[in-house]
């Protein structure tokens, strides 16, 4: 995106990659290309970013697969930044997750008012990204603390959506079915747990 104002921070790129999964080592390389070295040999007449002011918009798959990746980046070396994404399919993606992106999460990348307070600025579209990726779990603590966060906020979103459901609904079927079948006592606040338990440890497994 070429610069809309004289001072704009940003690099903002899109990109479109065959295949379903977000090629980390690709993206890596190319921000190896963009981000300004600590020690420059000779002037160049490429533009380069801090490795923190690049923002890229990627597209990953085809038709109902198709994913939309906003990417923006975390430390001082390409080869080891860390990625903070927000993601989503625009198909398949929850209600909830698309209507959080739309109300909390896409304004916040608005253009300022104020073009000359950059700092500012930068507060402001940097905000969105919290959570990274691509960066790896060396030691169990570390793990057990991720999976037991993933599991409460599933076991929160599993809770709200069985609230809006009213009985009516793939949550409260299962539930159902889980009584019938394996817990006869199971509440809506167990079956959550339950649930958020599984599908974190079935992620995990399929990971390794």
């Amino acid at each position: 995106m070429r610069p809309l104002t004289a001072n704009q921070p940003w690099g903002v790129f899109f990109l479109e990659f065959a295949g379903s999964r977000l090629p980390i080592t690709k993206v890596r390389r190319l921000l190896g290309s963009l981000v300004k070295k600590k020690r420059t040999t000779g002037k160049t007449s490429r533009p380069a970013w801090r490795l923190d002011d690049l923002l890229f918009i990627v597209i990953t798959g085809t038709d109902d697969s198709m994913q939309l990746h906003l990417l923006a980046f975390r430390g001082d070396d390409p080869s080891s930044a860390g990625f903070l994404p927000l993601a989503w399919r625009p198909v398949q993606s929850p209600h909830r997750h698309l209507q959080r992106l739309a109300e909390e999460l896409l304004p916040q990348l608005a253009w300022p008012d104020d073009e000359s307070d950059i700092q500012r600025w930068r507060s402001a579209w940097r905000e969105p990204f919290k959570l990274p990726i691509g960066q790896t779990i060396k030691d169990a603590a570390r793990l057990a603390e991720r999976m037991a966060k993933t599991a409460r906020d599933l076991r929160d979103q599993i809770g709200e959506a069985l609230k809006g459901e009213r009985g009516s609904g793939p949550f409260s079927t299962l539930m159902e079915e889980i009584r019938a079948q394996l817990v006869s006592n199971v509440d809506a606040k167990r079956f959550a747990d339950m649930c958020a338990q599984t599908l974190v440890y079935g992620v995990l497994s399929s990971r390794v």
